[in-house]
Order: C-alpha cells, then structure tokens, then sequence
C-alpha cells in the first residue's frame, strides 16, 4: 500500500524537526556553560574585596587555597540571583555583596557543588517582617493572619527572605547568629532534594551523620525543654533542620567552641563542608 506524499513528507520531516530542536537546546546548554565559566573565572576587584572585609569580616579569613574558587562562586551568585527590594528598601552593592559573599562560604570546600541551583530570588525588607498568611475558610471565604516577625526565612520555592538590619548585624558580630549563614544553610540542605537536616555528602558519611546528629539534637532538644542553659541556638531544638542550620552558623563563626563543646559534629561538619574555619 502506498504512503500518501502529505504523510510521507511528516515522516520525513518530524525526525529532522526533532533534531533540530535537539541541536538548538545543546547550542544553548553549551553556550550557558561557557558564560558561566567566564563568569566564574572573573576575580572580585580590590575595592570589592576591601568592602567584603569590612562588610563580613569572616571573608577576610578565607585560606588563598580556596579564595579563587569562593571568589567565582560569588561572581555567579551576583549573575544569577536576583535581589528583590521589599517594603521601600534600596539594595545597594554592599548589602548584595554581603549575602553573596557569604552565602559562598558554604560552597568553598568542595569544587564539584553548584551555587544553589534552585535558588533564584533573594527578597529583601529593611527590618524584621511579619508574615501575613491567608487560610482558607471553604466556600470562596479566606482570612488573613498576622504571624510573628521574621529577620530570614527559606522557601522551598527557590527564594530566600531576609531582613537588611539582620544581615549587617550578624555579619559583623561574630557569636554565631547570622541570618545568611542561617538561610542559605536550610538552601544548601535542600540541594540533595528535601530540606530534612542531612545535607549533600559522599554516602559512606550518611551512616556516622544520621547517629550523631540525632543523637546530638535529641540531647539538645531535652535540654531546651527542661530549660537549660545550651551552647547552641535554642531555636535549633525546632526540628533537625533547624538544628543543621544553627549548627552552620556556630561551625563557621565560632568553630574553636564548636569544637570543644560537640566535638562531632565540628568534625562531621569539616568532612562535609570539605573545610575547617577554625584553621583558616
């Protein structure tokens, strides 16, 4: 039986059609590649730098070792999100470079990781905000809800929330509260694909991770609930998320007492971060 020339000619013309596409969508991976390693391999100037150690101190202390590869993740970081201003504030280049500067602290010890990939859009208010959430009734009906305030918060949906007065406070103070570190820590944990407090890492760490951490934040949690007197942030007794992003902020600002007081999960901390601060 013949083939119609119509139908033969979308025989025909289909697969070259596929291929096509195909080639176009390799042309444009290839092409995004070679921009962000340009990007990547674009040093921050000296007056940048300069205004990174005064902004967050803890940059100044980065090892030369890993200074280039921190220094081109910040460059995508400043590419590739976009910095939302809230409520009448004016982002300005410090306060981006500030969280971008330390949000890469995160990423410096492994060359292999990406620069959140999931995350695209950091919202910015000038203070600590108050979440209004709108619970529905049924029938068409819903009401707003006034929640507490918030200095930081991590949306699974590829934006981060922060308060401006919070990121310029704790990026000077170094006592281990710093709404960056916070956050970015609950986006780093999400890159495996659930924020659950057990970040990327090699496998064979997965077993020694999940009996220390849980013993760790059990052991916490009962202390917060009795009342007593912790090292590490209460808040951190919330979940094991909570838990890890609490513990990013004491491993990088003050690790000589992570150290000392929980001793594993510095050292749990150092194997996957592929970095020590305390060294540095």
């Amino acid at each position: 039986m013949s083939v119609p020339s119509a139908d033969l000619d979308v025989v025909i013309l289909f697969p070259a059609l596929v291929l096509a596409l195909a080639g176009l969508a390799f042309l444009r991976a290839r092409r995004r590649r070679l921009e962000r390693a340009r990007v990547r391999h674009r040093k921050l100037s000296p007056d940048e730098l300069s205004r990174m150690s005064r902004l967050a101190p803890l940059c100044k202390r980065i090892p030369t070792a890993l200074r280039e590869r921190w220094e081109g993740a910040v460059r995508l970081f400043l590419a590739e999100k976009t910095f939302v201003e809230c409520q009448g504030l004016e982002v300005d280049g410090d306060l981006r470079l500030a969280v971008a500067g330390q949000a890469c602290l995160l990423l410096l010890g492994k060359g292999d990781w990406d620069v959140y990939p999931d995350l695209t859009t950091i919202y910015l208010h000038p203070t600590s905000y108050v979440r209004r959430d709108e619970r529905s009734l049924g029938g068409g009906a819903s009401i707003r809800q006034e929640g507490i305030a918030y200095d930081g918060e991590s949306w699974t949906r590829g934006a981060v929330v922060l308060s401006a007065a919070a990121v310029r406070h704790g990026s000077i103070e170094m006592d281990g509260f710093n709404v960056v570190l916070h956050e970015l820590a609950h986006q780093f944990d999400a890159m495996d694909g659930v924020t659950d407090g057990c970040p990327p890492m090699p496998s064979e760490l997965r077993p020694e991770w999940a009996k220390t951490m849980l013993s760790e934040f059990e052991a916490h949690r009962h202390a917060v609930a009795r009342g007593h007197h912790t090292f590490l942030d209460p808040y951190g007794a919330e979940n094991p998320a909570e838990f890890f992003a609490v513990c990013v902020e004491t491993f990088f600002e003050l690790p000589g007492a992570l150290r000392e007081t929980h001793p594993d999960i510095h050292r749990l901390f150092a194997a996957v971060f592929g970095t020590d601060p305390e060294k540095w």
